[in-house]
């Protein structure tokens, strides 16, 4: 008989299966005690551990066995099975963002949080999760936990090589770099970023220009000829890299917004706003290497809109899932059940991508991601068991998907475009032009 190792020395003690069934139990509900736990595995599995002995079992092997079944887990992903290749602009159409949640205090040597209430939460313990999924296959292509005091940009350097040709990549400031703007073109993928605030912006018709352009200018020309869009080609930073500049005039509700905001933030810091700042605050900006004959103003805009659906999944991940939800518990416990629960994330994930695929085929209609797993959170049980006893699993499903396909149905905002309104901008055969 085959010696199992890590978790076991005889068969009759808690094997790996055992102990991910047991971290499954603890995230699929309400997070659970150690002596729960306990209490669960003597129940379904008959195995007297103690609540010592069962925490004796996290630790930094615990966590390398999680991470090694949640690597398998997203390994497996499919990708959309309708795309005809031959008319894709976008092989992938890759999101990316963190959401940082704070721990207990006792955690800061692991897991350092920020401290200040200023730049992110106010603790000297917090988790950062790095989460970035293809919309376009419904794959997730990158999931880690980071110390919360850990920035984005930094996260971009470090995965810049995943970038491969014909993806277009979706960020939000906080990854903005010139080094990994650059790398993305220079592998012929495309890219949709907002412009970072304190980044130069030069005319294209001459690199060596010293004077940066004037956002003012442009704001008074566009009032000027009563227009709310600009569309133009420019270099951005010190390296002077050719982009696409897209600006569209926010209401002045929201121009008013950002300058109090700013002004808070700054008061706090003791700095002044700056005119530059204040010019800016009148457009959303966005860079892209993507050309104009390509993708218009308009496009660009829908196509940035999906960045939101990572929000929204953030959303579940708190609200539904409870991720952001962590009893004061060791280090290895805490690293170890919070793969646990992204595990079980991606797991419904899954389901829930490709019954959305399935049903929009079929009835045109979009399932909400949100309203699924709200409805999966009540039937984890009853997955759990039949995963675990490999019996009555497609029944459970079955019954499962039968849930969602009744009134599970994104509901359409007025005058909002919708998610089923762009999707299929990343589906069109058009030219493509790289800058770098």
């Amino acid at each position: 008989m085959a010696k199992e190792t890590g978790f076991q020395q005889r068969r009759s003690k808690l094997t790996p299966k055992r102990f991910l069934d047991a971290l499954l139990y603890d995230v699929s509900a309400d997070q659970k005690s150690l002596d729960q736990l306990s209490q669960q595995l003597h129940r379904e599995h008959a195995l007297s551990v103690s609540k010592q002995g069962l925490d004796a079992r996290f630790s930094k092997e615990s966590t390398r066995f999680v991470k090694s079944v949640l690597a398998a887990v997203m390994g497996s992903q499919g990708c959309l099975k309708d795309a005809p290749p031959a008319l894709e602009l976008f092989k992938r159409v890759r999101i990316k963002d963190s959401t940082t949640f704070e721990l207990h205090d006792s955690l800061a040597d692991r897991f350092r949080g920020f401290g200040n209430g200023v730049t992110g939460p106010n603790s000297r313990a917090a988790a950062s999760i790095q989460y970035e999924f293809d919309i376009k296959g419904g794959s997730i292509t990158h999931l880690n936990i980071k110390p919360g005091v850990q920035n984005d940009s930094r996260d971009a350097l470090e995965t810049k090589e995943d970038v491969a040709a014909g993806d277009l990549i979706l960020r939000d400031v906080g990854y903005f770099s010139s080094e990994v703007l650059q790398h993305i073109c220079q592998q012929k993928a495309f890219i949709i970023s907002r412009l970072y605030h304190n980044i130069n912006v030069y005319l294209s018709g001459n690199p060596n220009e010293k004077e940066p352009i004037s956002f003012g200018s442009i704001y008074r020309q566009l009032l000027k000829e009563k227009r709310s869009t600009f569309d133009m080609e420019v270099f951005v930073g010190k390296r002077r890299l050719p982009v696409r500049l897209v600006g569209v005039l926010v209401p002045e509700s929201v121009y008013q917004q950002r300058l109090k905001t700013r002004y808070r933030k700054n008061k706090h810091l003791g700095y002044n706003v700056s005119d530059e700042f204040r010019s800016r605050a009148h457009f959303n900006l966005f860079i892209s290497n993507i050309s104009k004959g390509s993708c218009s103003v308009e496009d660009i805009c829908h196509l940035y809109r999906l960045r939101w659906q990572v929000e929204l999944m953030f959303k579940v991940w708190k609200s539904v899932m409870g991720v952001n939800r962590v009893r004061k518990m060791k280090a290895d416990r805490v690293e170890t059940t919070l793969y646990a629960r992204l595990l079980w994330i991606v797991v419904n994930w899954k389901l829930v991508a490709d019954t959305q695929q399935a049903l929009m085929v079929r009835s045109g209609k979009l399932l909400s991601v949100y309203k699924c797993f709200r409805t999966g959170r009540v039937h984890a049980q009853a997955v759990r068991v039949a995963i675990s006893t490999a019996r009555n699993l497609r029944a459970a499903l079955a019954d499962l998907i039968k849930c969602w396909s009744v009134k599970h149905w994104v509901e359409q905002k007025k005058g909002r475009i919708g998610l089923a309104e762009i999707l299929p901008l990343m589906h069109c055969k058009v030219d493509v032009k790289c800058y770098i």
